[in-house]
């Protein structure tokens, strides 16, 4: 194929869309679609210019309003989805940050405004479909619910997940909340990997690197590693970009480490030595 024209290529795209949407004619689509896209194929595909008239025709406008109602719904949906992570993530890190509190006791500040948030739900849904639930009942199942999901993510790590059978025993060293974190992240990419957690002066002459006396990988005085290493080799630069925004989003430090042992390094802040990462 020695030219791939830009209309046939907006004519597949608005053809297929007319299937899924009340507007029967690829015709119509194709036009309307093309207001819209037109600029942008034409700035960011790499193919020879070809010569298109644009419509301008007001009878687009239905169509813009059901492809905006769309992307609305599935903003708002992947919000309401996303919100309660954010609540029980953020809100545990705020605890510890702000007030300095024992790590569960932290992690239950975060639970509590997640159950407050998440009976909210439970409550608007039987509200929509007219069911009726008693507030204790309610308060039950999200209970229920929200601290299963607690204790699993706490407790338990897949070997899938980890490199070695030492990374996983060395799991429960790290603080409640970046177990919490990193449980709730694989859930969303199963082939997350911790390869680094618990750490000890020792390791650092075994590999033959110098000594770091303030690593958040030593257990600090809160009882618990403020820090673990991903896998980012391999793994292609969205997913890691990804991997680092949510980390990010949450309230945890982020570094990038490049070379033969490429990694993330995720590490929540330590009142012991507050400007360590």
């Amino acid at each position: 194929m020695d030219v791939v024209q830009r209309s046939d290529f907006v004519f597949v795209i608005s053809y297929i869309t007319s299937g899924l949407t009340s507007f029967s004619s690829p015709r119509y689509s194709y036009h309307c679609l093309l207001n819209v896209l037109g600029p942008f194929v034409y700035s960011h595909i790499p193919i020879r210019f070809v010569h298109l008239n644009y419509s301008t025709s007001s009878s687009c406008k239905p169509y813009f309003n059901h492809v905006k109602r769309a992307l609305w719904w599935i903003f708002r949906g992947l919000i309401i989805l996303v919100l309660p992570f954010v609540a029980l993530i953020r809100g545990s890190i705020f605890w510890h940050e702000r007030y300095n509190m024992e790590p569960y006791l932290a992690l239950l500040g975060g639970l509590l405004i997640t159950f407050v948030l998440l009976l909210l739900y439970v409550s608007f849904v039987l509200k929509k479909i007219s069911a009726r639930s008693s507030l204790r009942s309610r308060m039950v199942i999200v209970g229920l619910v929200l601290g299963s999901y607690a204790l699993y993510g706490l407790f338990y790590v897949s070997s899938s997940n980890v490199k070695s059978s030492e990374i996983q025993s060395e799991y429960r060293s790290l603080h409640p909340i970046l177990r919490l974190a990193v449980s709730s992240l694989i859930m969303a990419d199963p082939q997350l990997m911790i390869t680094d957690a618990n750490r000890s002066q020792q390791d650092y002459t075994r590999w033959g690197l110098p000594v770091n006396s303030r690593s958040l990988h030593y257990r600090q005085q809160s009882g618990y590693v403020h820090a673990m290493d991903l896998r980012s080799r391999d793994r292609g630069s969205v997913r890691n970009v990804l991997v680092k925004s949510y980390f990010r989003l949450m309230g945890f430090n982020v570094l990038h480490h490049s070379g033969t042992a490429e990694h993330l390094h995720i590490s929540l802040m330590s009142h012991d030595q507050p400007w360590s990462k």
